[in-house]
């Protein structure tokens, strides 16, 4: 199930990136393949995780287009992938605000402060701006923590043992404080609902891709990390 919707994002994102006359001529006029710069990769690595995570998804193991054919065409792919990014934070945080909304809702919230959260949601998605998503996660992040809305987050390994880090979308954007889990992989904890960054680390360092968030809305979240050797 999982392979047919990788599958299946990575054909719409082929579809959509080569429809332009510009990265299309590139494809058709290609000699030789060439591996994609490595800031491309990551940020169509990042297009892909976010596609999947609006859709609930529970995996982070991805696998990128690897290849373009022209070099001189590789910018114009680049603009589009950054472009097609914004689009779906938006979207995702818009998601996030809306389940976040429902489940404040449920524990009894006060209209007052669930309509503060709709109003901050609003303008995250009007204006586009990082410093609104910011403000807006931060909102959801803290309401939840002072009404104890929580998740049960799990977080899995191919090779158990890997410590868990994780921080706030606020907390990784200001460089603020990292959070361990209680336990190594393959293991879960309660947090309270909110948008975070999750990685691994093993001996110190870092074993996966530490710029990927999740929006950690529901009752559970099962998360499965990639590690790199």
């Amino acid at each position: 199930m999982k392979k047919s919707l990788f599958a299946l994002i990575l054909t719409s994102v082929a579809l959509a990136i080569f429809a332009s006359p510009a990265v299309g001529q590139a494809a058709q006029t290609a000699q030789t393949p060439v591996a994609l710069p490595p800031a491309v990769q990551q940020n169509l690595n990042a297009l892909q995780h976010l596609q999947l995570d609006n859709k609930n998804a529970s995996s982070s193991e991805f696998t990128a287009v690897g290849q373009l054919g022209d070099p001189t065409r590789v910018a114009a792919l680049e603009q589009q992938i950054r472009e097609q990014v914004q689009v779906q934070t938006t979207v995702n945080f818009k998601t996030a605000s809306t389940t976040a909304i429902a489940r404040f809702e449920k524990a009894g919230l006060s209209k007052q402060s669930l309509d503060q959260i709709q109003t901050a949601a609003d303008k995250a998605t009007a204006s586009g701006s990082d410093d609104d998503r910011a403000r807006l996660a931060e909102l959801i992040n803290h309401v939840a923590q002072s009404q104890q809305v929580m998740c049960n987050v799990l977080v899995q390994t191919k090779a158990p043992g890997a410590i868990v880090r994780y921080q706030t979308y606020t907390e990784h954007r200001d460089g603020g404080l990292v959070h361990t889990f209680g336990e190594p992989t393959n293991a879960s904890q309660q947090i309270a609902i909110g948008i975070y960054y999750f990685w691994t680390e093993r001996g110190g360092k870092a074993t996966s891709d530490k710029t990927l968030w999740y929006s950690v809305m529901g009752d559970s979240y099962p998360i499965t990390i990639e590690e790199t050797p």
